[in-house]
Formats: C-alpha cells, sequence, structure tokens
C-alpha cells in the first residue's frame, strides 16, 4: 500500500476559498440586478414605444378618414363634370 499524501490547508487558504466563493456570489448578483434593470427599462420603453404608436396609427387613422372623404367629394364633383361634358359633347355631335 501506498501511503496517503495529507494535503496541508492552512486558515489563510480555507478564507481565500471562502472569499472567492462570496465574490463569485456577489458578481452572480449584480448580474442579476443589472438583468432586472434592464428588463424594467425595456419594459418602460416597450409602454412608451406602444403609446407612441398608438398615437401615431389614431392620427394616421384620422388622416385617412378626412383624405378619403375629400377625395370622395372631389371624385364625385369630377364625375359629374365628366357627364356634363359628355352631355354637351354628345349634343353637338348629335
Amino acid at each position: 500500500m501506498s501511503p496517503k499524501k495529507q494535503l496541508k490547508v492552512t486558515n489563510e487558504d480555507l478564507l481565500k476559498a471562502i472569499n472567492g466563493g462570496f465574490n463569485n456570489v456577489q458578481e452572480q448578483l449584480d448580474d442579476v440586478r443589472q438583468r432586472m434593470t434592464t428588463k424594467e427599462d425595456l419594459e418602460k420603453l416597450e409602454i412608451k414605444l406602444t403609446n407612441k404608436i398608438d398615437a401615431v396609427q389614431e392620427s394616421v387613422n384620422i388622416l385617412e378618414e378626412v383624405d378619403v372623404l375629400d377625395l370622395q367629394k372631389r371624385v364625385q364633383k369630377n364625375e359629374k363634370e365628366i357627364r356634363t361634358l359628355n352631355r354637351h359633347v354628345f349634343h353637338k355631335t348629335t
């Protein structure tokens, strides 16, 4: 049988190991805090952008309604003028 090697671990070695473990935990907590802050910032940005998109959509809807009504009136007026011109041209040629 071979003799077993005994490791000598000093208190300083133990303290270094414990400190390394705490540092690792602290880094992980900092990372989690950063992610939470980033998530909160993204949620706020999402709400802000959603509100802006809704406002833009509302403006587009209003413009479409106004423009469509205006275009319909102009088309009706032009159709009436064309019918009138057609009557004049048709009556002159006959």
